[in-house]
């Protein structure tokens, strides 16, 4: 995402720049899924984007294969991903790329998972 937005994580000035929910960098990351499964290639996110539960569902509805996290993050990312429906996520991506922002895809994927009972507290 830094390269994505031309914004190093390390400099104060401009690090929050670096969105991993920015819509740039979620088209991106789709792009990436459709390539990669075109020729047979899993795609998977490793980071703080991969544990984090508001980006969980967007990079499930993208298609992201495999996720990399910490381990201690691992039951809840498993237990948020039980409780969506691929239809769900699919829907969710799709819509979030259209927003202005990584604040506005926030928003609306904490308001899908209230729907389900959910209010991650982090991120």
């Amino acid at each position: 995402s830094q390269y994505t937005m031309a914004a190093d994580r390390t400099n104060d000035r401009v690090a929050r720049l670096a969105d991993a929910l920015h819509p740039a960098v979620l088209r991106l990351i789709r792009q990436t899924v459709e390539a990669g499964h075109a020729v047979g290639i899993d795609v998977s996110v490793c980071g703080e984007a991969a544990g984090d539960l508001l980006a969980v569902p967007v990079l499930v509805g993208l298609g992201v294969d495999a996720l990399s996290m910490n381990p201690p993050t691992i039951p809840e990312v498993k237990a948020l991903i039980r409780r969506l429906s691929m239809a769900e996520a699919r829907a969710l991506a799709q819509e979030v790329l259209s927003l202005p922002d990584g604040d506005a895809v926030r928003e609306r994927v904490r308001q899908v998972l209230k729907q389900h009972g959910d209010a991650p507290a982090k991120a």
